[in-house]
């Protein structure tokens, strides 16, 4: 209390909240305030246009290994006594070795190799292959080292080299090799290497020397046959500017050059970047966007009126290109991570918009006493009544977020830029909330008359009989009680209801998703195979893939191919444009290989 001049007792000004006084000084500031958003756009579209590198994986370190063969017994129980077992007994003996996990099959094993967090894992897996284990006669491995930002552990992108259709592997080779020199040239490529099809080797019978195809590798550049081919991969340097979708171009440019090294009849093809796959999610990313902003506008239309409608769709966007900016600022890059996190929060960011919007259209006939201005007063009024209640909503979906960024291991460093991308964005969105959104509303909310459709009117007589129902327990009585009690039960069966479907949910890492925009293919070759078996029980699987995908196949590469193997990256139209989902796609070509001998086919 004060007392004035004349002796009478005066009610002290209430103190007012650090949120509130946020939200009247940029709105009694509001051409300053604007000044900042407008740079707040020129950043963000700084920061989309040419600030963030696009990247397929952001740089993750995998401490892991992966021995892979085959040992056609055809009984799982030999194949753990004989190869698995004895791999891992000898694997945990290695430094920083965590875990080993096997996996036996009829004719083949997988073994899983985590070392510690500090191991890089090509370190690791030399360590492995050092030990040279001893297998039993017919089996075989394959050692190799996991890095999800490279195709084939090494390679930024593939370039597939196909020629006429009597072309042979001698002729395929020289025409890799001199694409390969022509791109070695290259500052921003710091290496190209072609994969064999052919190896000079000694004959053990003869002892001369003898060139014997050891590899082959079939393409299909868009819907149709499978094409004999030759892969060549490329390296972006290390000190170059461009991220992967400039890499990609520069490549693309490089191959649809007059300067080509390649004769004719022979056209070189990018088969395999993450460059595809980046720009569908940022198309996606721009889809959902838009959904969002028009589902957004629609409802608040609704229920609130046409100005909120307009004000929350903006600032959807404005948030967006913040979140641009946070990315820029921390050093992240737009990959397929932080895509996702993106995504994530176009769902989250709008409720503080729609809670300050909403607040400032209710209270614009009761604005605060102690302002002059209206707008202002009305500004003060509603952030007084909902800003600490927006802001302790914010801050415990940040906080629940939060324990994300300390998982360690494989499992954190992929999604630890989930938690930051979402955290980054929602404390941008309360921000924005009480900085720019009062003074839009001062300008453009408040200029127009209160809304009062029928919706409306409903939702207000809707939220009146909530309320009365909250508060009926308390004062009436035993009948308040009862209610009460009611009210209470129904919460903690509600509770108890969730609890039990969490328990009976089953628990993946990476679970399957309803679509994806492309199918991995692999195929083992039981001992003996030889390799123009290979290819001819090869071509017959890519027929089936071709028929079953039609126009949907998009290009497929294979990584491996040889006598032993075939591994295959399939992509396909990009997701909505297509009827058939690659869960479909997968069942069918189930079904058709069934009759195929001589492989075990797997294709996910």
């Amino acid at each position: 209390m004060q007392r004035g001049d004349e002796g009478e007792v005066m009610a002290a000004e209430p103190r007012r909240s650090v949120i509130t006084s946020i939200a009247t000084s940029a709105t009694r500031r509001w051409q300053i305030t604007l000044g900042f958003m407008v740079m707040l756009l020129i950043a963000g579209v700084s920061a989309y246009g040419f600030g963030l590198d696009r990247e397929g994986f952001p740089p993750i370190n995998t401490p892991i290994a992966i021995v892979t063969g085959t040992y056609f017994v055809d009984d799982a129980d030999a194949v753990d006594a004989e190869v698995t077992v004895p791999l891992a007994e000898a694997f945990v003996g290695v430094p920083d070795v965590i875990e080993v996990q096997t996996q036996a099959r009829p004719s083949s094993f997988l073994v899983f190799v985590e070392f510690e967090s500090s191991v890089d894992s090509s370190i690791g897996t030399e360590r492995l292959a050092a030990l040279n284990i001893g297998l039993p006669p017919g089996a075989q491995a394959d050692y190799r080292s996991v890095n999800a930002a490279k195709f084939i552990d090494s390679y930024d992108l593939l370039v597939s080299v196909v020629g006429p259709a009597d072309a042979s592997p001698e002729q395929l080779q020289q025409q890799a090799s001199a694409l390969a020199v022509y791109l070695d040239g290259i500052g921003d490529i710091s290496e190209a290497v072609v994969r064999d099809l052919l190896t000079d080797s000694i004959d053990p019978d003869t002892g001369e020397e003898e060139t014997r195809l050891t590899r082959f590798t079939r393409v299909a550049l868009g819907p149709g046959d499978f094409r004999e081919a030759i892969a060549v991969g490329v390296v972006r340097n290390d000190t170059s500017s461009l991220d992967v979708l400039g890499f990609t171009d520069l490549v693309q440019d490089l191959l649809d050059s007059a300067d080509s090294p390649l004769a004719d009849g022979f056209q070189a093809e990018i088969t395999a970047d993450f460059a595809t796959g980046v720009r569908q999610q940022i198309s996606s990313l721009t889809r959902n966007l838009l959904s969002g902003l028009l589902a957004v506008a629609a409802v608040s239309l609704l229920l609130i009126g046409w100005r909120v409608a307009v004000l929350t769709a903006g600032f959807m966007a404005l948030v967006l290109m913040g979140a641009l900016v946070g990315l820029w600022a921390v050093g992240y890059t737009l990959n397929t991570i932080t895509l996702f996190g993106l995504i994530l929060t176009l769902g989250l960011l709008v409720d503080d918009a729609i809670v300050i919007s909403e607040s400032i259209d209710a209270n614009r006939d009761e604005p605060d006493s102690s302002e002059e201005i209206k707008s202002v007063g009305v500004v003060r009024r509603a952030i007084d009544r909902v800003g600490a209640a927006s802001f302790a909503g914010t801050l415990t979906t940040v906080v629940v977020f939060s324990p994300m960024l300390f998982i360690g291991g494989i499992l954190g460093e992929f999604i630890r830029p989930i938690p930051a991308t979402v955290m980054i964005t929602l404390l941008l969105s309360f921000l924005f909330s009480v900085v720019f959104i009062p003074v839009i509303g001062r300008l453009f909310l408040l200029k127009g008359q209160k809304p009062n459709n029928p919706i409306i009117r409903a939702e207000k007589s809707v939220a009146a009989a909530a309320g009365r129902l909250a508060a009926y327990p308390s004062g009436n009585g035993p009948k308040g009680w009862l209610v009460g009690l009611l009210l209470a039960f129904f919460a903690f069966f509600a509770i108890g209801s969730g609890l039990g479907f969490a328990g009976g949910l089953g628990f993946s890492i990476f679970p399957q998703g309803k679509d994806s925009v492309g199918l991995s293919l692999s195929a083992e070759f039981p001992a003996g195979t030889t390799i123009d078996e290979a290819q001819a029980i090869s071509a017959q699987i890519d027929e089936v893939v071709v028929e079953v995908l039609g126009e949907d196949l998009l290009r497929a590469q294979y990584a491996r191919g040889n006598e032993r193997l075939v591994q295959a990256f399939i992509d396909l139209t990009a997701i909505g444009s297509r009827p058939t989902k690659s869960p479909e796609f997968v069942e069918q070509i189930e079904e058709r290989l069934v009759g195929i001998e001589g492989a075990r086919v797997t294709i996910g």
